[in-house]
């Protein structure tokens, strides 16, 4: 849950703008909010259509996305 911490912890000049930080599920760096970062990836776990299912955002680098995805799957990125 340490992403989850990052993004909660307010300091500095991040804290008196009103913006939260970000940590990159990849690199495990901070993510500074300039586009095309902040990325956000969303698990759902056990997809059932129409069941709950549990669900978690995961934050990271446009660029590590990138690196990590199939040349084949089709991006906005």
């Amino acid at each position: 849950m340490r992403a989850k911490a990052l993004a909660e912890e307010k300091t500095g000049a991040t804290a008196a703008e009103g913006g939260q930080r970000y940590q990159c599920c990849f690199c495990g760096k901070e993510i500074l909010p300039k586009p095309p970062d902040v990325c956000a990836l969303v698990m759902h776990t056990a997809f059932q259509e129409g069941l709950s299912e549990e669900t978690q955002t995961f934050f990271c680098h446009a660029a590590r996305l990138r690196e990590r995805l199939s040349p084949g799957v089709p991006t906005i990125l």
